[in-house]
């Protein structure tokens, strides 16, 4: 007993340095992108987890035109300004659009009333804005990610490239209610219009 005693304290003390020792503790640089196409709710419904991933210590790094809802001490901001001023335009400018054809009809979906191909053009223009700018180009430099989270809504296809450059995985998703013409490439969801209702297909 008296062996048992001496021994079992130091037996506990050393196994627990010992798992300290060889346990594996990795903070990940994850990066979240929203795009030029974006408004006030797409940064609301990812902030939340981008503040809780960065309170247990991971590197988070929000790549978006939109300013933080709740500025986290953790959370670096990135936007090239070309970025920010598209955004800016696309905002004030569809906003009238839209509302316009609103009250005309309430089908209306301008973005996606020609089957995506003023998406897809915008889609282009975000691009060439982006990997233009000086200060995305020392950004991208200086830069590194295990992670990066595409909001599919805001057109990031050129960022898939970005994230192969820096060897992320990539989560895409989309915060909106309903699919995006190009959606089913990107998801495998089929387009079958007559069960599942797709922006400016269906009335």
């Amino acid at each position: 007993m008296k062996f048992i005693t001496d021994v079992a304290p130091n037996f506990i003390i050393t196994s627990n340095i010992f798992l300290l020792a060889v346990t594996n503790i990795h903070a990940a640089n994850i990066l979240f992108y929203i795009g030029g196409i974006s408004t006030h709710s797409h940064r609301a419904g990812l902030e939340p987890l981008a503040n809780k991933l960065a309170q247990n210590g991971h590197n988070i790094t929000f790549f978006s035109p939109l300013k933080p809802i709740e500025s986290h001490p953790n959370v670096t901001n990135f936007c090239p300004p070309g970025l920010k001023a598209f955004n800016d335009k696309f905002q004030h400018s569809f906003g009238v659009i839209g509302m316009q054809s609103r009250l005309k009809s309430k089908y209306a979906a301008d973005l996606v009333s020609d089957y995506g191909t003023f998406m897809f053009d915008m889609g282009y223009s975000i691009c060439e804005v982006i990997f233009k700018s000086k200060e995305f180009q020392k950004w991208v430099k200086e830069s590194s990610f295990d992670l990066v989270v595409l909001d599919r809504s805001s057109i990031p296809d050129c960022i898939y490239g970005l994230a192969h450059k820096f060897g992320a995985k990539t989560i895409s998703y989309t915060p909106i209610s309903f699919i995006l013409p190009w959606d089913s490439l990107t998801f495998g969801i089929p387009t079958e219009s007559w069960w599942l209702p797709t922006a400016g297909w269906t009335k």
